[in-house]
């Protein structure tokens, strides 16, 4: 009988802020092998063996965007459980906020397309993972306009 791990996948993503106050998504890739292809989600990756979340999303922000964050420029929103049921895979994601970001500064390294949504704009504009549409709820609902 084979030793299963039961360590839970971990992700560690950002919720990227523009000064005036939109957020920044990923489009992701629409190639084999991509969970959730073609819809709208936020930027971040697995959280590699031995390193703390918050690194992991440094890194990932920087492997994607080519943006340089580090740990005073994040606030931390939560940690959200992720289901196989509802998010089509199992994990614990640990998400933080980056504020004041200039989207034109950005170089796209993963994914489609950069998308901006402002608290103006309808949810059934872009297609978003049930994830990125609760965390856009949970930021809104955290910092009212």
């Amino acid at each position: 009988m084979g030793n299963k791990s039961t360590e839970k996948y971990k992700y560690a993503g950002v919720i990227l802020e523009t000064i005036d106050g939109k957020l920044i998504f990923q489009e992701r890739p629409t190639k084999p092998g991509v969970i959730h292809p073609g819809e709208v989600s936020i930027f971040g990756g697995e959280v590699e063996k031995g390193e703390k979340p918050i690194d992991a999303a440094i890194r990932e922000i920087n492997e994607e965007l080519e943006l340089v964050l580090n740990k005073k420029n994040l606030e931390f929103l939560g940690i959200y459980e992720k289901t196989k049921k509802i998010h089509g895979a199992e994990g614990v994601c640990y998400i933080y906020i980056a504020r004041g970001i200039d989207p034109h500064m950005l170089e796209l390294r993963e994914g489609e397309n950069i998308i901006l949504f402002s608290r103006k704009e309808n949810f059934n504009k872009h297609k978003f993972t049930v994830l990125a549409r609760q965390l856009i709820k949970d930021f809104f609902d955290k910092n009212p306009a």
